[in-house]
């Protein structure tokens, strides 16, 4: 009895391995393989999902304060705000990031780390206090503020 299980066990094993034998050499024949081909569509869909993206910083919002007004030392309104920026675009890690006012009138450079500016995708970040002056002779009037990153990477490594 022991002696036909072995016969019908090598039996299967040879019968399989012939038919893998066989499929193998199918499968080589044509331009690829049934595994490659399901590693590949796989890879492929995993590097669509994960692609790098640029770095894209947005003003979300900002909150105005009038700290000073017109004097006659200083004929500037002063104003204080928090300004919050979200990354709607790839992770930015050390980045050079500069809020600007009135296309240059004041030029600041943006850090929450000691090496730059890093921020997460859709992540945001509040940059507190920061001033600038408008001025007092103008009536009305509006400040344009944006938010530049000068080195624009994707430096997904150091963030995931």
């Amino acid at each position: 009895m022991f002696s036909s299980f072995k016969i019908k066990v090598v039996a299967l094993l040879m019968v399989t391995l012939g038919s893998m034998v066989m499929l193998g050499t199918l499968l080589r024949d044509g331009q690829f393989s049934l595994l490659e081909t399901s590693i590949l569509t796989m890879l492929r869909g995993v590097a669509e999902d994960n692609a790098p993206a640029p770095p894209d910083l947005a003003i979300e919002e900002i909150d105005f304060k009038k700290i000073s007004n017109p004097c006659d030392d200083d004929n500037y309104y002063r104003y204080k705000a928090n300004v919050e920026v979200k990354n709607l675009g790839g992770n930015i890690v050390n980045s050079e990031v500069y809020l600007v006012v009135n296309d240059g009138q004041k030029v600041t450079k943006v850090r929450n780390t000691k090496k730059g500016f890093s921020l997460k995708r859709n992540k945001s970040f509040i940059i507190r206090n920061f001033e600038f002056a408008f001025d007092g002779d103008y009536n009305g009037g509006e400040v344009a503020i944006r938010i530049e990153i000068r080195d624009k990477e994707d430096l997904l490594r150091e963030m995931i």
